[in-house]
């Protein structure tokens, strides 16, 4: 995903955003698995030089991220990114 992201922006001559907003005001993060798969989006986006910020979690999933998630520990994303 990322990657063809880049490539879009690559081919119109548009800046790559430092900054990426998304809403997820829709989705219920319930499992171990939705927090992984979350992790990894970060961290790929994290290596691109792209900080995300999720909008609108509810209180259970932002629970569930806070406490099994990599990427909002201290140096979490630096060290899961291999950096």
């Amino acid at each position: 995903m990322i990657g063809h992201l880049l490539k879009i922006f690559t081919r119109h001559r548009c800046q790559i955003p430092h900054v990426m907003i998304v809403t997820v005001s829709t989705v219920l993060i319930t499992h171990d698995l939705s927090v992984g798969a979350n992790d990894k989006i970060m961290i790929k986006y994290h290596q691109n030089g792209i900080k995300v910020h999720l909008m609108g979690l509810n209180k259970e999933s932002n629970k569930l991220i806070d406490k099994l998630a990599v990427h909002n520990k201290p140096g979490g994303l630096e060290k899961a990114a291999g950096q």
